[in-house]
């Protein structure tokens, strides 16, 4: 199992993203906008070069409590469209803990629009130091990037009104460094189950042996029927191609035995898409 998938976050106080820079890292953010009249002045130069990147990449927008929420999300979507715009398996944020008076309702408001606007293969969460994370219990329904420079990660109580942190913003530097909560071909498939309506499930092709799975509940279901694929992708479950590098990954992550069943009736109806049918045992080739 590898360690978690490792990234950056910038703006206009640092230069414009490079490849170099990229190299070495599974995801990075920066900056896009504030309030409803500043734009980072990196922003078309960070997105465009994190497009050639081809690895997640999010934007994060500085929410000022005396502007319209909602008219705040316009303004970071269409600076973003301006830039390029976003593609499906991107990321948005909001930080809410820059300037003091922002409540709960205003960034759930920021993130209900953005969500609204951007579509549902764009994946929306709140970015918050922990002095004001107690205030924003109307946000749960959003994944958190926590601001928590510190070489351990902030414990649940910590947390609290969530559970847990899906990004981690760990240190702060000439370059702010952040972590998700698991492996980078974690982060991948997280990302596919975090901007549907499908939950989790993912259709996964590319694998060496020709092999397509269902990943559904952390689990790889190893899809032997062109009729279940068939059913499976008509219900609306997305579908993903990975390289050979990747698909080795997620059999490690996905262990032990997952690739060696077979979901032999698929769901049918939505919008639960629960996995229905018989889970049969298949021998390992």
């Amino acid at each position: 199992m590898t360690g978690n998938a490792l990234g950056i976050d910038v703006s206009s106080y640092q230069p414009p993203l490079t490849a170099a820079q990229l190299e070495p890292l599974d995801f990075a953010w920066c900056k896009a906008t504030e309030g409803l009249s500043i734009t980072d002045s990196n922003l078309a130069a960070n997105w465009a070069t994190l497009a050639a990147w081809g690895k997640p990449r999010g934007a994060y927008h500085e929410f000022y409590p005396a502007d319209a929420p909602a008219a705040q999300a316009e303004y970071c979507y269409q600076q973003v469209a301006a830039a390029g715009g976003f593609r499906p398996g991107d990321m948005a944020a909001v930080v809410a803990s820059d300037y003091p008076g922002t409540t709960g309702a205003m960034i759930a408001a920021w993130c209900n629009q953005m969500a609204a606007l951007a579509g549902p293969r764009v994946a929306i969460l709140v970015y918050s130091d922990l002095s004001v994370l107690a205030s924003l219990g109307e946000c749960t329904g959003w994944p958190l990037w926590a601001a928590w420079p510190n070489p351990t990660p902030p414990t649940t109580a910590q947390l609290a009104p969530w559970t847990t942190w899906t990004f981690w913003q760990n240190g702060s530097t000439t370059t702010d460094t952040d972590q998700f909560n698991g492996t980078p071909s974690q982060l991948t498939t997280w990302l596919h189950g975090a901007s549907t309506q499908e939950g989790d499930m993912l259709i996964i092709a590319g694998f060496p042996n020709g092999a397509i799975y269902l990943l559904s509940g952390g689990k790889l279901h190893y899809i032997t029927s062109a009729a279940d694929l068939t059913a499976y992708l008509g219900a609306g479950i997305q579908s993903i191609t990975v390289s050979a590098g990747e698909a080795t990954q997620l059999l490690e992550d996905y262990p032990p035995g997952n690739p060696a069943v077979t979901v032999t009736t698929p769901p049918l109806t939505l919008p639960d898409l629960t996995i229905t049918g018989t889970i049969t045992p298949q021998a390992t080739s």
